[in-house]
């Protein structure tokens, strides 16, 4: 699987297991099994740069500690969710961008499928030390609900590492998301009630 795509409005739900993981209900565009094609694409949106601007995406909402969204791997499991702000279409091109909770190892995990952001969409990646890439992707480390970091970054082909965005967090509360509000503006605050794939509100 090579390529992911994701689009607009979607809420995770907690799923039946036996099913193929669609894990969205629709309020716009679907994130359906046939928007994942097995083979490259050369025709995503976005053009390859070595120039990323920093917040072209955000590091949007997340949730440390006692999540109730149930990953395709049957488990409760911590998530960040990432925003384009864009009104285009933002591709995170295999093995140029990373996730890391330190930030001496900002290549800790490699995004390693091709993954297009629809504009103004979100992309909900669970945290849970598993590392696999299915309809979802999995950090190979999870958040500490003690406090913790978050490092969103971009390797050019110099091999030039920046940091396009990244959020440090004291401890956290159960099932309680620390997220941006508005969406991709810098005041942060706490939501009672998550909002994954969704605006936060």
């Amino acid at each position: 699987m090579d390529h992911l795509l994701c689009n607009v409005k979607a809420m995770p739900l907690k799923l039946c297991m036996g099913v193929v993981w669609i894990s969205f209900i629709l309020m716009g565009n679907s994130c359906t099994k046939d928007r994942f094609p097995s083979e490259p694409n050369d025709s995503l949106p976005n053009i390859k740069t070595d120039s990323i601007p920093f917040h072209s995406l955000y590091i949007n909402e997340l949730v440390a500690k006692g999540s109730n969204l149930t990953s395709d791997l049957g488990n409760a499991a911590d998530w960040i969710e990432i925003y384009n702000p864009t009104d285009t279409v933002f591709t995170l091109f295999k093995n140029q961008w990373f996730l890391s909770d330190d930030s001496t190892e900002l290549e800790k995990f490699t995004i390693s499928s091709n993954i297009a952001i629809q504009p103004k969409s979100f992309l909900v990646i669970f945290c849970d030390d598993s590392t696999r890439i299915t309809q979802f992707i999995h950090t190979n480390f999870g958040l500490s609900s003690g406090g913790d970091n978050i490092y969103l970054s971009y390797k050019n082909s110099n091999s030039i590492i920046s940091v396009i965005d990244s959020k440090s967090f004291g401890p956290q509360d159960s099932n309680v998301s620390l997220g941006r509000s508005p969406d991709g503006t810098e005041n942060w605050t706490s939501f009672l009630n998550p909002t994954p794939g969704q605006s936060n509100f």
